[in-house]
């Protein structure tokens, strides 16, 4: 799921329902995220040779039940 973050803290609530596999990614591409076959959450930046610096703290898997 792509958000826009911002140089300020932020909280942000992504319903599992709606996180999705990123295209071009992984084989068989499915249409949503499985919670009985997530082994992982990768964080990246999109913009190639750009400086970042991201703090992530407190995640909560909310509605995967």
């Amino acid at each position: 799921m792509d958000i826009t973050i911002s140089e300020q803290w932020q909280h942000f609530v992504l319903p599992f329902k709606a996180l999705k596999q990123m295209p071009g990614w992984g084989k068989p591409r499915r249409f949503g995220v499985s919670n009985e076959g997530l082994f992982g959450v990768q964080f990246q930046v999109a913009e190639a040779g750009q400086a970042f610096d991201i703090w992530i703290d407190q995640i909560r898997f909310t509605g995967c039940e």
